[in-house]
């Protein structure tokens, strides 16, 4: 999310910092590593833990909603690089500046970059060994987080960087 230029970082951290204050944990319950698309990610398993799926999508809603008047509006870059979107993420891009929020949102915590055909087998079998005790325990959401993107002076693309992480006390 680019800032609108009436809004600074600090107010994006006052905002954000006042929601986690209202915002309650969430047990996300057990999760497991999944395919999405090419890329493999740690997701809630549906099995253990039904409530937790509508649970972190009220949370994730809010965390879009309560922030999203600080935001830029999209510019014509933003909307050209979006395509291949389904009509409904469509709309919740132009409203929201993202496709993938609300009903459209999935929890998932990526693992890999893009993989293909044995390359994914082979990831899928060593992260699940790797994994395997922690995606045994009850898992839970109990902060948030502001990331930013570092700025170049090329096209280079680096690693978000952590600015403040807000624990969840509602």
């Amino acid at each position: 999310m680019r800032l609108d230029a009436e809004f600074s970082e600090a107010d994006l951290l006052y905002i954000t910092s006042s929601l986690a204050g209202r915002l309650k944990p969430v047990a996300l319950g057990r999760l497991k590593v999944g395919r999405l698309g090419n890329f493999l990610a740690l997701v809630i398993n549906h099995e253990f833990s039904s409530a937790a799926i509508n649970d972190v999508a009220e949370l994730s809603g809010l965390c879009v909603s309560e922030v999203d008047f600080l935001r830029a509006p999209l510019s014509f870059e933003e909307r050209k690089r979006r395509t291949g979107l389904s009509p409904r993420e469509g709309e919740l891009f132009e409203q929201w500046g993202y496709p993938y929020v609300f009903d459209c949102f999935h929890f998932h915590m990526t693992l890999t970059a893009a993989l293909k055909g044995e390359e994914l087998e082979i990831a899928l079998r060593e992260i699940n060994h790797c994994v395997s005790e922690a995606v045994e325990e009850v898992q839970f959401i109990d902060s948030i987080c502001v990331f930013g993107e570092p700025s170049t002076n090329n096209q280079e693309k680096l690693p978000f960087e952590l600015i403040a992480r807000y624990d969840l006390g509602g």
